[in-house]
């Protein structure tokens, strides 16, 4: 009996990690579909920028324009692990799409608001060192572009988990950013290890990076976000849980 139920035990977890693959490279494969665009355009450009075909400048302007849809792809990718930190149990294809119907329209404003911003803020710089003006403004520059990239770790799982309008997204989003800096750092490492990753190995990863990096940001902000949630009331924050992708 021992040996039996040792054998379940074992393939019940191997069934489980044969699910987490199977999520994690399902919902990566319709976040690329979803943004083939982006994808053809990064892969040419970074062999232009390898074989110095085009100004870096073009390069930058051509990946902020195609990246424009990517908003709601982020939404509907950390509704997919949502529902398998929560439930441990998902239907991808489903959740997916259900995630990016709901948050379209604020995933594309917030996105589009970040890429206004990085836009602004790498203009600003380019601008410094080619002219060689006003040098001392590179590091508050800095500041403001790793400040930005940290604060919109928080903005998409929001988003996909909670209804609010936009400006308490990014007021929160910010709290989070700077109260649980620990969390912040965590995610950050996240992001830096799935890029040199790609680095690395581009064809192996590029199909479970997006999904893999989403799960493991999701199981860090979940219980920041339960957490904050008890000690805010909804009327002080607006915050009111997305409760239709649970009851399908």
């Amino acid at each position: 009996m021992e040996r039996y139920d040792n054998r379940d035990f074992t393939e019940n977890k191997l069934y489980t990690i044969v699910n987490y693959i199977y999520w994690i490279l399902i919902s990566s494969v319709l976040f690329i579909v979803s943004n083939a665009l982006f994808v053809f355009v990064l892969f040419v450009s970074l062999f232009s920028i390898k074989e110095q075909l085009l100004p870096f400048h073009i390069v930058f302007i051509a990946l902020l324009v195609v990246s424009i849809p990517m908003g709601p792809s982020f939404c509907a990718l950390y509704s997919v692990m949502r529902k398998i930190v929560l439930d441990k149990q998902v239907s991808v294809v489903k959740e997916f799409f259900i995630g990016y119907r709901q948050n379209f329209k604020q995933a594309l404003l917030a996105w589009v608001l970040i890429l206004f911003l990085i836009a602004l803020f790498t203009w600003n710089y380019y601008i410094i060192v080619f002219h060689e003006f006003a040098s001392f403004l590179i590091f508050p520059l800095y500041m403001f572009i790793s400040l930005l990239l940290c604060t919109a770790f928080y903005v998409f799982p929001l988003i996909s988990q909670y209804y609010m309008r936009l400006i308490d997204v990014f007021r929160i989003s910010l709290y989070f950013t700077l109260k649980h800096f620990n969390t912040t750092i965590m995610i950050l490492i996240v992001f830096v290890l799935g890029g040199y990753l790609f680095t690395l190995f581009p064809t192996i990863t590029f199909v479970f990076i997006p999904g893999a990096m989403a799960l493991i940001v999701m199981l860090l902000v979940t219980k920041l976000f339960g957490k904050v949630q008890l000690e805010h009331k909804k009327e002080d924050t607006q915050i009111s849980k997305k409760m239709v992708s649970d009851h399908d």
